[in-house]
């Protein structure tokens, strides 16, 4: 095969391209292409040892493929081979360029990426700083009493039945479990009056907003469902938050 003709098998073929793990996760956006394919096309085109110019770097792809092309995975060997290129793997260098922030930011980790014993102490000396600043916040009482600890809050809205004048959770009113849907109709807990959802009057309140400096009216919502966890235990909506009275009766 001609080096023209296999070059074409590169550019007429659907390259694959992942949607998950830490590279894509760190910095995700639909059109993002794996490093291992654009050090593909680096190895075929470029010699070792050539430098690699990006100036619309996002974050860091063509970089991280820079630094493969050294190192190719057996997935980039496959691919070479099943596509009949003959890419010259070996040292690349690369140039990026890029104005958003936080894409430079994670290209220069990734590409440069610090050392491990040195990133883990700092995660763990932020983690301490955390648990110690809010702790309290996230504490929470179990089924059995015993302290626990926050993972999630599953809010709902406070409305009020047009019979009894009653105020209840949405969630307890319109939400079935089995199988778990969001009902067209609704029934008060209190009087077990029915009808539909857009029946029963959904509560205000009336609250003050730091950032527009004025008060404003918002829908009441409070705490439905809390999920937390006691050692290696993990429970549901029966753990409560200590100090805080979800009762709306």
């Amino acid at each position: 095969m001609s080096i023209t003709a296999s070059v074409k098998n590169l550019y007429n073929t659907s390259l694959p391209s992942t949607r998950s793990g830490a590279f894509y996760n760190a910095f995700a956006y639909p059109t993002k292409i794996s490093p291992e394919v654009i050090a593909l096309y680096i190895a075929v085109h470029t010699k070792p040892n050539d430098t690699v110019l990006d100036v619309f770097g996002g974050s860091g792809s063509t970089a991280i493929a820079a630094l493969m092309c050294e190192h190719p995975t057996e997935n980039m060997i496959a691919l070479a081979d099943k596509l009949g290129v003959s890419p010259k793997w070996g040292v690349r260098n690369a140039i990026i360029y890029e104005v958003g922030t936080y894409g430079a930011y994670a290209a220069q980790v990734m590409a440069n990426p610090p050392s491990k014993s040195k990133f883990l102490e700092s995660v763990d000396s932020l983690l301490g700083s955390a648990k110690e600043a809010v702790s309290e916040f996230y504490s929470v009482a179990d089924p059995d009493g015993n302290t626990g600890t926050i993972r999630h809050i599953i809010h709902s809205d406070v409305v009020i039945c047009p019979k009894c004048k009653k105020e209840f959770l949405y969630i307890d009113g319109m939400v079935n479990y089995e199988p778990l849907t969001i009902d067209g109709n609704g029934v008060c807990p209190h009087c077990e009056f029915t009808d539909s959802s857009s029946c029963f009057t959904r509560v205000t309140e009336v609250a003050f907003d730091t950032l527009l400096g004025t008060e404003v009216v918002h829908r009441k919502r409070v705490p439905a469902r809390i999920y937390g966890q006691t050692g290696q235990k993990n429970g549901c909506e029966m753990y409560r938050i200590k100090t805080l009275n979800i009762s709306t009766a």
